[in-house]
């Protein structure tokens, strides 16, 4: 589209005119690079293999504004995926160990051991159980106690494998607290990506009004 005109009073009333239409425009362009930027924020942030829960990727978000459109991440923990974490300070140990059971490093399921396997475990463990077994009644009691015993042993492998979950999750906060982490700076890149994208759309707009 272009423009003529004579003076400077008709080049202000075109002007007037356009104002309108172009922050219509402006406007335009701005929701859209919003938008482009989250989509561009999901793909940077599976390229760096933040995708233990899906949280991080599916808090992206774009929305108009008064002044235009903004795009940014409302996870908790965004300010650690760009910042990274400064040394000294642990990251909460739940939080440990619930990425390490969403990266399928650790189960909270608690082993299900069956009675033989039990009884077989004490055994190996303890030995046999020893006593007299010629009345009923004495059998019975070497039964109750080997009973006792494969439930105890059921108790310890269990305890064993919470522990074992526990001590993991602890040993990566201890490191994090003593070395912190380094951030991926995400929403930064996002920042670069929409810039190119708003100066590519301006020039197209601008070049519409020649």
């Amino acid at each position: 589209m272009r423009v003529k005109v004579k003076d400077l009073v008709e080049l202000e009333k075109r002007l007037k005119k356009l104002a309108p239409a172009m922050e219509k425009g402006l406007r335009g362009i701005a929701l859209r690079a919003a938008r482009y930027g989250a989509t561009r924020g999901v793909l940077h942030s599976r390229r760096a293999g933040i995708r233990a829960t899906g949280t991080y990727e599916q808090s992206f978000s774009s929305h108009e504004t008064p002044d235009g459109a903004v795009v940014g991440n409302a996870s908790e923990h965004a300010v650690f995926v760009e910042l990274g974490r400064r040394p000294g300070r642990r990251p909460p140990l739940d939080a440990i160990l619930k990425w390490l059971v969403n990266k399928g490093l650790v189960s909270l399921k608690l082993p299900r051991i069956s009675d033989r396997e039990a009884r077989k475990g004490d055994y190996a463990e303890r030995g046999g159980v020893t006593g007299e077994a010629r009345s009923g009644k004495q059998r019975a009691r070497l039964k109750a106690i080997q009973k006792r015993r494969a439930e105890a042993f059921k108790r310890r492998q269990r305890k064993k494998h919470v522990m074992a979950a526990m001590g993991q999750a602890f040993g990566i906060q201890k490191k994090i607290g003593k070395r912190g982490t380094t951030g991926h700076r995400i929403m930064r890149s996002v920042h670069r990506d929409v810039q190119r994208y708003v100066k590519r759309e301006l020039r197209r707009m601008a070049a519409m009004l020649r």
